[in-house]
């Protein structure tokens, strides 16, 4: 466990490596960043979109196939082949979105691409280690719908809000965006997880009869290392720590993606307040004439 400390000194670190690297920039005659494009109130709406989409969809793909994998026991194949309803939903739907995107502009299939994301997280809150295949596929597929229809339109968005000529920059920072987001959707996602799993086991061994600090122990060691050793004497036995454990598991799952689900509820309200582009942003999602998308078949 790393010390407080420690900890402390890294987010200083952090911080100072962050404020270092904006005031280069600023400073910058030819910046790698422009950080002056975070002026457009649209720019943000766009790049706080692709974070969230990063933060909670994205990462909710490391988190779930834990799910899979550690209480409901699937191998690794299996769980591949849950995911493919989700991305049979997201084909068939980004081509959808890009084409209301290019008629209607980026506000509405974003805002319903968010939305649909958020729902489906949501749903998430019901998975327990008795789920059935049917329900997941709803919801993972449910969830390659949001992504199919919200995805496009973010891209063209934040090319949208700023000059031509800094169009390839403005695409390059909202990936760079979500990937970040999905970083920290990571880390936050699964220490939400981990903490309240290994809380409410703990709180469970100590309500059957463990003492306090042994039942913390055992708690911490199933949570992060797989390890699952009953206390002796402590009145709990493995098939009755192996329950105490996915009840935890569970717990802290739907805790997980209840915050996910919320952050793009939030997101695709936020979204709605995402103005009309600039004039022309129409040609960034048509073909122009002579390329090769505009020559007849």
């Amino acid at each position: 466990v790393v010390p407080w400390q420690v900890r402390e000194q890294h987010v200083m670190l952090a911080e100072f490596a962050f404020a270092a690297f904006v005031a280069a920039e600023l400073g910058s005659g030819a910046p790698t960043l422009p950080i002056r494009l975070f002026a457009d109130v649209r720019f943000c709406l766009v790049n706080a979109a692709s974070f969230v989409v990063g933060f909670s969809a994205f990462a909710t793909f490391v988190i779930l196939s834990l799910f899979l994998q550690d209480l409901q026991r699937d191998s690794a194949l299996v769980t591949g082949l849950h995911y493919l309803p989700l991305c049979v939903g997201e084909v068939l739907t980004a081509t959808i979105g890009g084409r209301i995107t290019a008629s209607r502009g980026p506000r509405l299939p974003m805002v319903a691409g968010l939305a649909l994301m958020g729902a489906s997280l949501l749903a998430m809150t019901t998975f327990s280690a008795t789920t059935g295949s049917a329900w997941l596929s709803v919801v993972l597929a449910l969830l390659g719908v949001g992504m199919g229809l919200g995805l496009p339109p973010v891209n063209v968005a934040a090319m949208a809000a700023v000059p031509r000529e800094r169009s390839g920059v403005a695409s390059a920072t909202t990936n760079a965006v979500r990937q970040t987001g999905t970083t920290l959707g990571i880390a936050l996602l699964g220490a939400i997880l981990a903490t309240r799993a290994a809380g409410h086991l703990a709180a469970a061994l100590t309500a059957v009869g463990t003492a306090p600090g042994p039942a913390r122990h055992v708690a911490l060691q199933a949570v992060t290392l797989h390890v699952f050793r009953p206390v002796a004497g402590g009145g709990v036995g493995a098939s009755t720590l192996a329950h105490l454990y996915a009840l935890a598991f569970s717990s802290g799952f739907r805790a997980a993606m209840a915050l996910a689900g919320l952050a793009s509820l939030l997101m695709a309200l936020a979204a709605c307040g995402i103005g009309p582009s600039r004039a022309g942003s129409a040609s960034l999602v048509r073909p122009r004439q002579g390329s090769a998308a505009a020559l007849p078949g």
